[in-house]
């Protein structure tokens, strides 16, 4: 469609590329800009993104500073590389503690049905006591798990998701989370793709840094 219509450039909002995809468009002639990508992933080496693997350290920061031991991941699709890199991050923060995730599970989407089945999951098998969601809408499909199993966060399981969507901060979830620059992102990515379009730059790759949003689901330090 994109060929179709003949645009003069495309921003491609995905962590993952279809196989193939930068070089038809280079073929004809269309620049692309990946944002939301990983720096390396693009053929065009046009990227703007966060550092997911810095996010997913920081959520592991938190949990080991507030004396979680016993920590789960529910995160996206497998095959998405936020998903890989925020799972990689957190890996690398847990075992500065000598630790390392209890339980890794993917959903199909990100979407709330699947925190919640996947959350209901964990605590069936049981022995965690916090899970690193890797998306806020993921997370928020957790705590309904474990509000309808009577499972109370953060008293009996500490919660921290990614993104910092507005929901996040409404007063029936008040998540902690990680907030993701999409503000920023999305600025950067208009901007870059103008650029290649005006050929005042060749290609370039820009990663944000994350930041933690303290809210109510993680206990006190």
């Amino acid at each position: 469609m994109l060929l179709k219509y003949s645009v003069d450039g495309v921003i491609v909002a995905s962590s993952t590329l279809p196989p193939g995809f930068t070089e038809e468009c280079a073929a004809a002639g269309m620049p692309v800009v990946q944002a939301f990508g990983r720096v390396g992933s693009s053929a065009s080496g046009n990227i703007v993104g966060c550092d997911n693997l810095q996010g997913g350290r920081l959520a592991g920061e938190m949990l080991r500073q507030r004396g979680y031991k016993n920590v789960a991941f529910l995160g996206g699709p497998q095959p998405a590389t936020s998903t890989a890199d925020r799972l990689a991050g957190l890996r690398d923060s847990l075992a500065l503690g000598g630790l390392a995730p209890s339980a890794i599970v993917f959903g199909h989407s990100y979407c709330h049905e699947a925190g919640y089945t996947l959350m209901k999951q964990l605590l069936r098998n049981g022995g965690i006591d916090a899970v690193f969601c890797g998306d806020d809408v993921l997370a928020m499909g957790a705590m309904d798990a474990c509000r309808d199993s009577g499972v109370q966060v953060p008293r009996d399981i500490g919660l921290i998701g990614f993104n910092n969507m507005a929901m996040a901060a409404w007063p029936a979830y008040n998540l902690t989370t990680i907030h993701q620059p999409v503000a920023d992102i999305i600025i950067t990515a208009v901007e870059l793709l103008f650029a290649v379009i005006d050929r005042s730059t060749q290609s370039d790759a820009r990663l944000f840094e994350c930041s933690v949003i303290e809210r109510g689901t993680l206990r006190p330090r």
